[in-house]
């Protein structure tokens, strides 16, 4: 899997040890924005360091690609991506911190690694999003980034006061 990869607003990076200082900020201030829809994800910033071997032991072992966003040198969020054991797909995931949210970094991001995908994982034939319902910004960056929506189901009981319980699945199709 590729190391970096970049536009000419957005670069792609595996997370980095040097990242602990950015990453332990981001998980004072912006902790509870993430939690809001991705409880699992604000539970893995609340340990920085954990988060960053976990990150790092993913790369090592092929199970995870995590990605720090970066700015214009400044860490401003997060993207995975997780191949599916035995199958031609992987999940993404992926949140920017409260006061960058907006600026079209998570879909930038988005867009660029869907391109890296194609030209270095030709293995992978489609890639999937969950989000909540009412999750509208995360919806609009799989929708701009060229995934649609093929399933609306009950996610069981609401895990936290922002989400609505329903969950969309996004899948985006990488072709032959």
């Amino acid at each position: 899997m590729l190391e970096a990869i970049a536009d000419d607003r957005v670069t792609l990076r595996p997370w980095e040890l040097s990242d602990l200082p950015d990453l332990e900020v981001i998980a004072a201030r912006w902790t509870e924005h993430v939690a809001g829809f991705m409880p699992s994800a604000a539970a893995e910033l609340r340990e920085p360091e954990r988060f960053l071997a976990t990150a790092r032991r993913g790369w090592d072992d092929g199970t995870l690609f995590a990605f720090a966003i970066v700015v214009e040198r400044t860490v401003v969020g997060h993207l995975s991506l997780t191949p599916a054991r035995d199958q031609p797909r992987a999940e993404l995931g992926y949140w920017i911190v409260g006061d960058r949210t907006g600026e079209g970094f998570a879909t930038g991001a988005v867009r660029l690694l869907v391109g890296a995908v194609r030209a270095t994982a030709p293995a992978l034939r489609q890639l999937v999003i969950h989000c909540d319902a009412a999750n509208v910004a995360s919806a609009h960056v799989a929708q701009k980034s060229g995934f649609r929506l093929v399933e609306r189901h009950a996610a069981g009981a609401r895990r936290t006061g922002a989400q609505s319980g329903v969950e969309m699945t996004w899948v985006r199709d990488l072709g032959s």
